[in-house]
């Protein structure tokens, strides 16, 4: 979330001489100096062993715990940076309790992430992110009118919060309003960087609002910038399916096998509009081929493959990624 450079930055400017008569200070100097040196050259492998035992050997240095927390998390491990930012967190530190939520938040520890936020929302309420995160914290545990709440604080106290936006589209769009949503999402595709997902979060709110040809070109818009989008394929070949133009939906899938390698769900949904068409044996080639790209797939057939024509029915009905 952009917070590195603040955090650790401050903790350097404020840690950075160490006591050169402790017996261990030239180590501890060269573990930190190996890190950083590591870090600033995008090598968090290497660097990760170095704070570590700079850690260890200091447990309660703010600037190697902040150091070691980076290196954690720039290598996406958040569950090994959750108690070293614990062990930092502050009530008057709105980063560090930031980073703290945000990595509850990739853990799915929600509750803990609510706390947080509480803490934040309470010291910081003036910055909104910290609404941001308590909206994340709120969807997690489902209480969705609170998530909106917050959402919309953070877009009163900053109007081009992009993420912000774009979660509150996301909210609405599983509460089932769409036509709120679209507002929110027309912004976003509007931006002259909109993002793949900013477009296809668009495209998924004029379909649910029966604007199915505007739809298709803003899904045609986002394969002309990334012929490998596989969201975009598969929104694309759903808005078919929705209208029944079920050749249209089979060449859309047909593309996306042709286009993106390995692409399981296609060879999923391009064997349910097969069935659709009464190509049975076709279906259960993509059923297979769909099996061999996931395997962990089969556990729903409780592992017997011999009778995977017979169990389609069951599986395909389950298909309704987007819930028009």
């Amino acid at each position: 979330m952009g917070f590195f450079k603040k955090l650790f930055g401050q903790a350097a400017a404020t840690e950075a001489a160490a006591d050169s008569t402790q017996p261990d200070a030239r180590q501890f100097d060269r573990l930190i100096d190996n890190g950083v040196r590591a870090l600033q050259m995008n090598e968090v492998c290497m660097a990760t062993p170095y704070l570590e035992q700079a850690h260890a050997l200091r447990p309660d240095d703010r600037r190697a715990t902040s150091l070691l927390v980076e290196a954690y998390l720039r290598r996406h491990d958040h569950a090994a940076a959750l108690p070293l930012l614990q062990a930092l967190a502050d009530a008057d530190d709105a980063q560090v309790l930031m980073l703290l939520a945000d990595t509850q938040s990739h853990l799915g520890q929600y509750e803990a992430m609510q706390a947080t936020t509480a803490t934040l929302l309470a010291h910081h309420a003036d910055d909104p992110r910290s609404h941001y995160l308590a909206a994340v914290a709120a969807h997690g545990l489902r209480n969705d009118f609170e998530a909106i709440a917050q959402l919309c604080l953070a877009l009163n106290a900053e109007e081009g919060y992009r993420q912000a936006r774009q979660l509150r589209a996301e909210v609405l769009g599983t509460m089932g309003q769409w036509q709120e949503a679209l507002a929110d999402t027309a912004l976003l595709a509007a931006a002259d960087d909109a993002t793949d997902e900013e477009r296809l979060l668009h495209a998924q709110a004029l379909a649910a609002t029966g604007q199915a040809n505007e739809a298709l070109q803003a899904t045609q818009d986002v394969l002309d910038a990334n012929p490998f989008c596989r969201e975009a394929f598969l929104l694309r070949g759903v808005i078919y399916e929705q209208q029944q133009l079920w050749d249209k939906a089979l060449e859309t899938y047909d593309e996306a096998c042709n286009e993106v390698q390995g692409f399981g769900e296609a060879y999923l949904r391009r064997g349910a509009v097969k069935r659709r068409l009464h190509d049975d044996a076709g279906a259960a080639d993509d059923m297979k081929t769909y099996l061999s790209l996931c395997p962990e797939a089969a556990e729903s057939l409780d592992g017997d493959f011999s009778n995977i024509e017979n169990r389609m029915n069951d599986q395909y009905r389950r298909l309704n990624p987007y819930q028009f």
